[in-house]
């Protein structure tokens, strides 16, 4: 497999790292964002989001299913 990476173009290699940062940006932004959150504003318990949103597919769930509108009471 580390072959395979060593095989391809920089151009390639530098975007597939582009990917993973991405993708790992985005893990942190959610994580960061279910510690932050109240339970009350998320769509079940916050161990299972935490669980699912260590790879990109959980973390667009997460941003799609998993947040509740924040209540503003007046």
């Amino acid at each position: 497999m580390i072959n395979d990476f060593k095989g391809l173009s920089p151009a390639r290699r530098s975007s597939v790292l582009v990917l993973i940062l991405v993708g790992l940006g985005l893990v942190a932004v959610a994580e960061r964002d279910i510690q932050r959150r109240p339970a009350a504003e998320m769509r079940g318990s916050k161990l299972l989001w935490r669980l699912a949103c260590l790879n990109v597919l959980g973390v667009a769930s997460y941003f799609v299913w998993g947040r509740r509108a924040a209540s503003t009471a007046e």
